[in-house]
């Protein structure tokens, strides 16, 4: 007896067979031509969807359907989705499959800086992805006049400098002047706000940038009854802001399944200010103020499938 195998997709509605991918070694008949894979190796499509490429191998408009981590290429099905890298230092991420794959770098903010200053703010530190994509840091926030410069990007399709952190300022009665302000870091985090009280000769520690990139802002240190005119005042310089980056991958650009190396850069710590001596009352400085710390950097990764 002859040995029959068919598979059939369904049938027509007088109930005739429309054919199967399967085969016969009777006489029942096979698919009919043209109906089963192709063996061809033409230009169009692939025969069969190619798992852990990231690519829509046979042409139905999806990307990796089928597979997963145990039966392709180390990836799974392609899924949309976003992850971020908040915390400062190396992380590892494993590319996913995707259709466009969007990265955005921001570098971290400075530290303000502080009357006296016997330890100095920080700069920022710079965040990357790949290596390639990189966002700089803030430099620490200056005294004497300069500012701190904000933070270059590199090999973004994007790069945006950071704003300069505030000048710093160092005046006598009566010109009246505050702490300087963080620079705000491009698309991300504002820039610290100095202490709000000038006009009476409140002191204050500097307000620290926020997430992602801000530089921190400067202390306001004053002595004396400055508005009699005899007091004087100081203005910590603000930190410059963190840089911004961003760059979209096409699919194939990047292995789905390998290892890329994500750098969070960590905000600069603000200045520790000195201890000013004087009479005590209203005016006083009470004590060594400190900076704001600049912001910590970030990177977002976002991808599609179709």
């Amino acid at each position: 007896m002859a040995l029959v195998l068919t598979a059939s997709w369904g049938c027509a509605a007088g109930g005739e067979g429309l054919g199967a991918p399967g085969f016969s070694d009777g006489d029942g008949g096979g698919p009919p031509t043209g109906a089963g894979p192709s063996s061809g190796s033409g230009a169009g499509p692939a025969d069969e969807e190619i798992c852990g490429n990231g690519l829509d191998d046979d042409g139905d408009g999806a990307i990796d359907e089928g597979c997963s981590s145990a039966t392709g290429g180390g990836v799974d099905a392609c899924l949309p989705s976003t992850m971020t890298f908040a915390k400062p230092g190396m992380h590892a991420f494993a590319v996913p499959a995707y259709k466009t794959l969007t990265v955005k770098v921001w570098g971290a903010g400075g530290g303000g800086a502080a009357y006296g200053q016997p330890q100095a703010p920080m700069d920022g530190g710079a965040s990357s992805f790949a290596v390639a994509v990189v966002a700089g840091g803030g430099s620490g926030g200056r005294n004497g006049g300069s500012k701190a410069l904000g933070g270059v990007a590199v090999g973004g399709s994007q790069n945006a400098r950071g704003d300069d952190g505030g000048a710093a300022c160092d005046k006598g009665y009566p010109i009246v002047c505050g702490s300087a302000e963080g620079g705000d870091a491009p698309e991300g985090g504002n820039g610290g706000q100095g202490p709000a009280s000038v006009d009476g000769c409140g002191g204050g520690d500097g307000h620290p940038g926020a997430i992602p990139g801000g530089g921190g802002a400067g202390t306001w240190t004053c002595q004396g009854a400055w508005w009699f005119g005899n007091g004087w005042g100081h203005g910590g310089g603000g930190g410059g802001a963190g840089a911004f980056a961003a760059k979209s991958f096409a699919a194939g650009e990047l292995t789905p399944g390998a290892t890329v190396e994500v750098v969070v850069g960590d905000g600069g710590a603000g200045a520790l200010g000195a201890v000013s001596a004087g009479p005590a009352g209203t005016g006083k400085n009470p004590g060594s103020y400190t900076g704001g710390d600049g912001a910590d950097g970030k990177v977002t990764i976002s991808w599609t499938c179709n």
